[in-house]
């Protein structure tokens, strides 16, 4: 609620920062929607396989995405999609707060075109990040 409430503060639209926002699922979709961002793409079907498989198809070359990840995912979307387009998922959101992690992400988001949510957890950790 946070992050909203900031956005809202500087009157800053979330599409300033993200140009197209995907997510695995439902559940994900819903978390997102719960801030007031609205996904622009959703799998369907909710296994990070097939959300790289389907993202591949609507990429370009040159675009850049961002897989944030939590601490207990599991997917193999940057090994589908690294051949379509620039990914960057280096980023590990786990429950402790760093700055470094903070530094990192909001470098990160000065070069990206889109954003790949695969859990509601990197839904959390990024926007915990980016307040």
């Amino acid at each position: 609620m946070y992050f909203i409430q900031c956005l809202n503060y500087y009157e800053i639209d979330i599409r300033k920062i993200i140009q197209k926002i995907a997510t695995i699922g439902q559940a994900t979709k819903r978390k997102l929607k719960e801030y007031g961002i609205y996904a622009d793409f959703m799998a369907s079907s909710a296994y990070a396989d097939v959300l790289g498989r389907e993202m591949a198809n609507i990429v370009n070359r040159n675009d850049v995405v961002f897989i944030p990840k939590s601490s207990i995912s599991y997917n193999n979307i940057e090994e589908i999609l690294k051949n379509k387009c620039r990914v960057v998922s280096s980023i590990i959101f786990t429950k402790e707060y760093t700055e470094y992690n903070e530094l990192v992400v909001r470098k990160i988001l000065e070069n990206i075109d889109g954003v790949l949510f695969t859990s509601i957890s990197s839904v959390n950790g990024f926007l915990h990040y980016i307040k």
